[in-house]
């Protein structure tokens, strides 16, 4: 059977194209966000090491969100970098994958913050959606290839589709209080959606 992917990579392309950098790290940062509580919930809770980490440049991101300003966040895509466990190392497992995940999207999300990678908030998204195909597929004995009637992978495509429309006009006076709220429900939506 013929892959059946929803994930909007044209439109995402597109839209990436003529976005300003504010539109852009905001698109970045919802992927980041929705994928960092997707994870949490799906491995019943990170680690108390890793969670601090990943809180303190989550809540910096929202933060330079508030406000654009993004030097504090110049040194903690090498310092999450660092919480990488690499897949061939023997305690790997699925927590390291899902963490993984979500640790990732976040970097991207910061990179495209600072300016360190034009395509990081492309990868932002696809982070969250592999994550997405990651908890669709990890039981099963066959790949399941459409991707587009899987609930878990299309509600992600859903959102990052969403993204692209609301970003449209975003700037610093947007209420980023509620953005962030509604990400964090949606990414516990995504969760009770994991098989």
């Amino acid at each position: 059977m013929a892959l059946i992917n929803p994930f909007p990579e044209k439109r995402i392309r597109e839209f990436l194209a003529s976005a300003r950098d504010y539109q852009k790290f905001l698109f970045s940062l919802s992927s980041a966000q929705r994928a960092i509580t997707l994870a949490d919930a799906i491995v019943n809770g990170f680690a108390a090491s890793d969670k601090q980490a990943i809180d303190s440049a989550l809540d910096l991101c929202w933060s330079a969100a508030s406000t654009s300003d993004f030097a504090p966040l110049a040194n903690h895509a090498s310092l999450l970098h660092d919480r990488l466990v690499p897949e061939d190392d023997d305690t790997y497992g699925f927590y390291n994958s899902a963490t993984n995940d979500a640790i990732t999207s976040l970097i991207y999300a910061i990179r495209c913050a600072v300016g360190d990678d034009s395509d990081s908030a492309y990868y932002a998204a696809e982070t969250l959606f592999n994550l997405a195909d990651l908890l669709l597929n990890r039981n099963r004995t066959e790949y399941v290839s459409d991707l587009a009637s899987a609930p878990i992978t299309a509600y992600a495509a859903k959102c990052i589709s969403s993204d692209l429309v609301g970003q449209v006009g975003q700037d610093s006076s947007t209420n980023i209080d509620q953005i962030r709220t509604r990400l964090i429900e949606e990414g516990r939506e995504l969760s009770t959606l994991a098989d």
